[in-house]
């Protein structure tokens, strides 16, 4: 449940080696929690019920803390990562979902509504737990809205 690092520095002729051990429960260190506030840790039954390919437990745990940091764009990379890897691809879109259709049919709007419904009434038990803030924010980046992930489509749906 740890990231074991060793890290070599050589200063001249001088080599250091250090052993590092960072959990993957991990939250930022006091004096950057105003800059990256703390997530819950994911509760390990959801890990259980999502996958149990250590894969899938490890990309879900490095994506809580690549939220943290705010570097969003790796999550992406980390979800390909644990697919590459082995793991079911957990946070993967499914094969058939289809959607350069406009507008999306019923199965991938149901699709999109569930799972920010469940979102919701996760942070909302959260929230009332006194875990986390009580400001919440759905964000939905569809792949053809979303400039870095398909840049021509986006220019084309700014012409019509």
């Amino acid at each position: 449940d740890a990231l074991h690092l060793e890290a070599t520095v050589q200063e001249g002729q001088t080599t250091k080696t250090q052993n590092v051990v960072i959990s993957l429960d991990s939250d930022p260190v006091k004096s950057m929690a105003r800059t990256y506030p703390t997530l819950p840790p994911i509760d390990p039954l959801k890990l259980e019920r999502a996958s149990k390919v250590p894969i899938d437990n490890f990309c879900r745990r490095m994506i809580r803390l690549c939220n943290i940091v705010k570097a969003y764009e790796a999550t992406g990379k980390m979800i390909q990562m644990g697919v590459q890897l082995g793991g079911k691809g957990v946070g993967k879109l499914h094969d058939d979902m289809y959607l350069n259709q406009v507008p999306h049919n019923r199965y991938v709007r149901q699709y999109f509504y569930e799972m920010a419904a469940e979102a919701a009434l996760e942070a909302t038990i959260i929230c009332s737990n006194k875990q986390f803030t009580n400001r919440m924010k759905i964000t939905a980046l569809f792949p053809e809205m979303n400039p870095s992930m398909d840049s021509y489509r986006i220019g084309t749906l700014l012409e019509l």
